[in-house]
Formats: structure tokens, sequence, C-alpha cells
């Protein structure tokens, strides 16, 4: 379906493509041994897997109510829940970050 771009936060770090088949970008970033924060296993709990989309968001699903009660209280502004993104556009790649990637 896609690829995740995982761009490093860190300066001299390489980026890092993982393959997208379908499921949310947590899903993926997991089997793709990608580091991913979580505590709820992406339940929509606890908000630890925020990333922030640095190109593709015009493909990626919008921000659900759930998703967007726990962005309201937990996050920054321009961050996202890695476990409610979802590539309905179908876009071929899509530029992640996180800020401890």
């Amino acid at each position: 379906m896609g690829t995740i771009r995982c761009r490093s936060a860190f300066p001299g770090r390489p980026d890092r493509d993982v393959q997208w088949d379908g499921g949310s970008a947590f899903e993926a970033l997991r089997a793709g041994g990608q580091p991913i924060a979580s505590s709820c296993s992406g339940e929509t709990v606890c908000a630890r897997c925020t990333v922030r989309v640095l190109d593709g968001d015009d493909a990626l699903s919008p921000p659900r109510a759930d998703e967007r009660a726990l962005l309201d209280r937990r996050a920054e502004a321009g961050e996202r829940l890695a476990c409610r993104l979802y590539n309905e556009g179908g876009a071929d790649l899509i530029v992640l970050t996180a800020h401890y990637w």
C-alpha cells in the first residue's frame, strides 16, 4: 500500500523506511521494527504514540473523536496518534517523525 519514512529528530541519523500494507501506522511501525511508544498497545488510551506528519497528511484519515480528545489533552499542536493514522488516500509515501527517533 505504501511506505512510512521515519525521519530522525537527531542530526546525522538516517531516515528509515517501513512498509505500510494496511492497518494503522502504529501496526506498520511495530511490524517494521521501528520503535513506537505505547503503554496501551494501540488502543487509543495512552497517547504515547504521538507522531508528527511531515509529508502526506492529505492522504491520512482525519482525527476521530477519540483521537481528538486525547490529542487535546496530551499532545502538542500538529501531532497525531499513530494508532489512529490510516493511509486512506493510498499515498505511496508518508513521512513521520517522533521526538525520540
